[in-house]
């Protein structure tokens, strides 16, 4: 196939990705008229538990001899693409936007796979009290969206992921 037409499909996914995936409160509103019928606004794929900044968690593991690591997803890009997140192969949540949950983990190695049309690896080390963040984004892909994870730095982490809610299996973790 021709190269030219591979990067025209990719943009053009790319574009559904943004009209079709994502919800414009603002459309809705109006096609409701704000009467109680209408749609009041939010994304309705995305998360919808407490902030970040309003629940403050901890960064530290709970056990001193664990690690966290914080899962999280800021844009609404592809709101509807919600993928399994498994950490060394187990599932331990879902990559939502605007979401984000935590996990405490012994030291050791760790892998953090996410799939669409692809799987998307990403790899780390955890050391005894330290905290982890992983950063979820999606990239085009040639009919749905790409969801991928990459380690950030802790300073990036904690100022990115204020805004996100939280998607963990308590509405508050103890």
């Amino acid at each position: 196939m021709n190269p030219s037409l591979f990067r025209v499909l990719g943009i053009t996914s790319l574009i559904l990705m943004a009209l079709v995936m994502t919800v414009s409160p603002d459309v809705f509103a109006e096609v409701g008229g704000g009467r109680s019928g209408g749609y009041r606004g939010g994304c309705h794929t995305c998360a919808s538990g407490m902030k970040f900044a309003e629940m403050n968690p901890s960064t530290m593991p709970k056990d001193q001899d664990s690690g966290r690591i914080f899962f999280y997803r800021t844009s609404v890009l592809g709101a509807a693409l919600r993928p399994d997140i498994n950490l060394n192969g187990t599932k331990i949540g879902d990559a939502i936007a605007q979401g984000f949950f935590y996990v405490d983990r012994p030291p050791g190695n760790y892998e953090v796979v996410t799939s669409t049309e692809v799987d998307r690896k990403v790899t780390f080390v955890l050391e005894n009290g330290q905290t982890r963040f992983v950063k979820f984004s999606v990239s085009s892909g040639l009919f749905v969206g790409h969801v991928y994870g990459e380690l950030v730095d802790s300073a990036v982490g904690m100022e990115e992921i204020k805004e996100c809610k939280y998607t963990g299996a308590d509405a508050v973790p103890k």
